[in-house]
């Protein structure tokens, strides 16, 4: 069980749709954040703009931390 407010790594590439870079063109720096940094894309298949956020990781992934030290 993950903690509250945390995401199970596993879980996420599981649900999300992997977007091969080459799909994405026009891209743009929008903003940087705790949770990493966020871009404005044209997908060139769904023909839509979309963000697309880099998640910065403290951790690689998989590798569980103990917050309770």
């Amino acid at each position: 069980m993950e903690p509250a407010g945390c995401v199970n790594i596993g879980s996420l590439t599981s649900a999300l749709p992997v977007i091969p870079y080459r799909k994405l063109t026009d891209l743009h720096y929008i903003s940087k954040g705790g949770f990493g940094t966020v871009f404005r894309a044209q997908h060139s298949d769904w023909r839509t703009t979309v963000a697309i956020k880099c998640l910065k990781l403290d951790s690689p992934v998989g590798e569980s931390t103990d917050i309770q030290k």
